[in-house]
């Protein structure tokens, strides 16, 4: 089930945040990391790909930062690559392999105290990866 993490301190646009991984208390420690760092982040954190595919339906997210493991970060991955959503997330993917889908791939093993800078690099991309994939399919139809 996902579960929110808000913190709106400032009231301006929070940096909202998709956390996929079936470790939860790996997710609340880098929820932590980044209430420490921005003034305003929603979080929700869900634990399989069918949760995060729900939650990416129903509601837009900044970044996704995606941790299960190949087989459901890679369903996942293809069906943002597919053009599941209109307004696709900046992606980091935690794997030892990359994916083309992902703005950004880092070891599993990567803590939350190097998560954070990386997610909030990240929010910074003026367009995520997979926008600009679709940006060009659309250009090319």
């Amino acid at each position: 089930m996902a579960y929110p993490f808000p913190r709106d301190y400032s009231g301006g646009r929070a940096v909202r945040l998709l956390i996929v991984m079936w470790d939860f208390s790996r997710a609340d420690a880098v929820c932590t990391c980044l209430y420490s760092c921005l003034e305003q982040v929603e979080a929700v954190c869900c634990g399989n790909a069918a949760q995060a595919i729900l939650q990416l339906r129903a509601e837009e997210y900044d970044l996704l930062l995606l941790g299960l493991g190949d087989g459901e970060d890679r369903l996942l991955l293809r069906w943002l690559a597919e053009g599941g959503t209109l307004c696709p997330p900046r992606v980091l993917l935690l794997a030892e392999t990359g994916d083309a889908a992902a703005d950004r791939t880092v070891p599993p093993t990567t803590g939350p105290e190097q998560l954070c800078p990386l997610l909030l690099a990240l929010d910074k991309k003026p367009l995520p990866g997979l926008a600009k994939q679709l940006e060009q399919r659309i250009v090319s139809a």
